[in-house]
């Protein structure tokens, strides 16, 4: 019968599995913490800057043309930044997409509950906003100025674009 030329002391075991898992999630947790205390200490000004640096980025490196290269009456969703999570500010693409492309549905995230499931409610141009504690996070209202309950895209066709916050990211995007 043949054996395997790999010693059995590198072959891997649920406890390096385990090891390598508890390691990874240390690292994430300390990169996590060091980019919260790097962000928490930008001016507004700067943070201002960055947001409006990585709106430009977006659009110019083809956000912009996927939006454009959209049919009607496609979907997609944005967020609204919360300025206590230090998120940058998306506003930039937000009105683009309004200013640009009227036919295209827009939707922004509301908290339903504490697991942070999520409706994702249609918006138009500058609407009504309610602000949600303990972050004072901007979200739609559950009804429009029409006074009719908001178009839920999970009720509906999927999303064809969407737009997330995130805290940090490699320079692939990962």
């Amino acid at each position: 019968m043949p054996t395997s030329s790999m010693p059995t002391s590198s072959l891997p075991t649920a406890d390096s599995d385990a090891d390598n898992a508890t390691s990874t999630f240390a690292a994430k947790r300390a990169l996590r913490k060091t980019i919260k205390s790097s962000l928490s200490a930008l001016t507004p000004d700067v943070k201002r800057s960055q947001s409006a640096r990585v709106c430009r980025t977006v659009l110019d490196r083809g956000a912009l043309n996927l939006i454009d290269s959209l049919p009607s009456s496609s979907a997609i969703c944005l967020y609204l930044a919360c300025d206590q999570l230090n998120e940058v500010d998306a506003g930039e693409i937000l009105e683009h997409v309004f200013s640009s492309r009227e036919d295209l549905r827009v939707y922004l995230p509301r908290v339903l509950d504490r697991d942070s499931n999520m409706h994702f409610l249609r918006v138009y141009g500058h609407d009504r906003y309610d602000v949600v504690p303990p972050f004072g996070i901007r979200e739609p209202t559950l009804v429009g100025r029409d006074g009719v309950a908001r178009e839920d895209v999970l009720g509906e066709a999927g999303l064809a674009v969407v737009f997330m916050p995130g805290l940090g990211f490699g320079k692939g995007g990962e």
